[in-house]
């Protein structure tokens, strides 16, 4: 009678530790089946791990962002748009190319570029870096169908050769958006043409270790950078 006490608490804990394992074997169970494969389960495990230390980081970022990266004198006023100067009977005004949080990114990006011989340009169209290729030219529908996946869509900033704007390396600037189950669906279609055709891509949410990523995105040296002026 007096082992009956301890019977039952060991009970209650094989108990409790078979349901955990029950539960989590419940559960990994699930993910494999809406993902049909293991491996899309950990690639999303690890983009939701990714996602937390983005923005875990983009607090010290944000914070150094305002101190090192402030906005130069002669662009502050380019977004300084007078909303006065809009005809109320007009069905268009004029708007900023990039949104805040582009802008700041580009100030910030600015000097790297500038650093590394780099011209930036923003806001290019997908259709204008990659094409269709030949054999779609046979039927006007197939070839509409795929410049349609394309036309739409664009990239943040580019980095490219002064001499002759050919395109080093391509940089999107994920925001809330690209959490959403259209935008991972959108990333996935880009990031493939993307590979596809040969570019490089830089997916980033802020410009923490901007210039650290884009050397080791590039292959550029410690001996180029010393070089450097």
């Amino acid at each position: 009678m007096e082992n009956l006490p301890n019977k039952f608490t060991e009970s209650l804990m094989i108990g409790l530790i078979w349901g955990i394992l029950l539960f989590v074997g419940y559960c990994g169970l699930a993910m494999i089946v809406k993902y049909h494969t293991g491996f899309d389960m950990f690639r999303d495990v690890y983009k939701l791990l990714k996602n937390a230390w983005d923005k875990f980081s983009s607090k010290n970022a944000n914070s150094l962002e305002d101190q090192t990266h402030k906005p130069p004198a002669e662009y502050e006023t380019y977004y300084k748009f007078a909303d006065d100067l809009t005809s109320p009977n007009n069905n268009y005004r004029k708007k900023p190319l990039l949104t805040d949080h582009e802008y700041k990114f580009y100030c910030a990006l600015t000097p790297i570029a500038k650093k590394y011989g780099f011209c930036i340009l923003s806001k290019i169209r997908i259709a204008d870096l990659v094409e269709p290729t030949a054999h779609v030219y046979k039927e006007r529908s197939d070839y509409y169908h795929y410049f349609g996946k394309i036309k739409a869509k664009h990239i943040d900033f580019a980095l490219c050769d002064p001499a002759n704007l050919e395109v080093k390396l391509l940089i999107e600037l994920d925001d809330w958006t690209h959490e959403t189950a259209k935008g991972r669906e959108r990333d996935e279609f880009v990031e493939s043409v993307y590979e596809d055709t040969g570019y490089r891509l830089l997916r980033v949410t802020n410009n923490w270790q901007l210039e650290e990523k884009i050397c080791d995105i590039l292959d550029i040296t410690e001996e180029y950078k010393i070089k450097t002026p």
